[in-house]
């Protein structure tokens, strides 16, 4: 794996008197203008794996690149993890026709239950509510995936504030990149590879780097977890294709690389009492 390069992230803000009369939207755009913070944009769009080839739907690709990460983001929101399954009269490609439980106007879309109750009540989609019809039906859970939102560093590490945020979406092999291979945190196989790993691991030793005791680096991993709630991360993105023992199949994986970690207390929570505490993993 790549080693972590310069950081290339945003400069933490500076504590300020800001006058009342600015609200929420005003103070996030000044702070953005200033380059202290990298807020949310106003549109938001899709980057999609496709045949190793990272692309946006909006006409940006990134290939995959030897020795070198296809692209730097900050990810403004860590993965919401789900089962879905897509729906279709055909049932072609592992997708299920939603008429065997007597939804035939659900077809054409996918339906997910999501591993967080709140997550699952703000989705509106009207197809999750056949979800556990169809497994039922079928005897399957869906496909494991994960959703995560991410903006794109330019090259010269200067955030606007105003970059587009996409939505990203994550395969099984590739969640247990992100964090392990067990959907139970306190389960399954964990290596060094696993971004959650090297995020803790980067923390601890900026943390020693600058003086910290042991105490100091486990304060600092923490706060890097807060961080990634908050949209305080910034990592390199690499591709990399795999395949099982036998050779008889391949994939790509989606692997992030962590190269700046923003402070907790520096950042503006992008909602209103989020605090960062809640695990984003």
């Amino acid at each position: 794996m790549a080693q972590a390069r310069t950081a290339r992230g945003t400069v933490p803000a500076d504590k300020a008197v800001v006058a009342a009369t600015l609200n929420h939207d005003e103070l996030m755009k000044l702070l953005g203008g200033m380059g202290e913070v990298a807020q949310q944009g106003t549109e938001f769009h899709r980057m999609s794996l496709k045949a190793g080839v990272l692309t946006t739907d909006d006409g940006e690709i990134y290939p995959p690149r030897n020795k070198a990460p296809s692209v730097t983001v900050r990810i403004v929101e860590p993965p919401v993890y789900y089962n879905a399954f897509f729906l279709s009269k055909d049932e072609l490609n592992g997708a299920i026709d939603a008429g065997r439980v007597g939804r035939d106007d659900m077809n054409g879309r996918f339906c997910r239950k999501y591993d967080d109750p709140a997550r699952q009540a703000a989705d509106t989609n009207e197809a999750n509510a056949i979800f556990d019809d169809i497994a039922r039906e079928t005897g399957q859970r869906g496909s494991f995936k994960a959703d995560l939102k991410v903006q794109i560093v330019p090259e010269d590490g200067q955030m606007t504030g105003e970059e587009t945020i996409y939505t990203l979406t994550l395969p099984t092999t590739s969640i247990f990149e992100w964090r392990g291979s067990s959907r139970d945190q306190t389960a399954g196989a964990v290596s060094d590879y696993n971004f959650i790993v090297k995020l803790a691991a980067k923390a601890a030793a900026d943390a020693s780097e600058a003086g910290g005791d042991e105490d100091a680096q486990k304060v600092a991993v923490v706060n890097a977890m807060k961080a990634l709630r908050l949209g305080g991360v910034i990592a390199d993105v690499y591709l990399y294709l795999t395949a099982n023992e036998a050779k008889t199949r391949d994939w790509w994986i989606i692997s992030f690389d962590p190269i700046h970690i923003e402070s907790p207390d520096s950042l503006v929570a992008l909602n209103a009492g989020d605090t960062g505490d809640d695990v984003p993993f």
